[in-house]
């Protein structure tokens, strides 16, 4: 079975932000694990908006084109889309009072 690894914003601007403190890190994990293991990669499109315009922010609007770009011909990461009803059923469930201040 391959392994498989979900990928969130922090890790996409790490890889994209040269100034990011776990540049170099990102880099070479993509480098000697996730190209070399061949990696199951997967995010949201959630995901992908928050990234697109943390760039955006932090880098440059020609930087999120890019990216943009980079990660919808990517062959390794695929991008799942959350339905209204999975996004209404994990909010319903994961802000229940009694899950408060237990999220990690």
């Amino acid at each position: 079975m391959p392994k498989r690894i979900f990928i969130d914003t922090s890790a996409f601007l790490a890889l994209e932000d040269e100034s990011d403190e776990h540049h170099e890190e990102a880099i070479r994990f993509r480098d000697q694990e996730i190209l070399r293991d061949h990696y199951e990669c997967s995010t949201t499109s959630y995901i992908l908006d928050e990234t697109l315009t943390l760039i955006r922010i932090r880098l440059s609007i020609q930087a999120s084109i890019e990216f943009s770009k980079k990660i919808r011909r990517s062959q390794i990461v695929k991008i799942l889309s959350v339905s209204k009803s999975e996004y209404v059923h994990s909010v319903n469930n994961v802000y229940r009072p009694n899950h408060v201040g237990k999220l990690t």
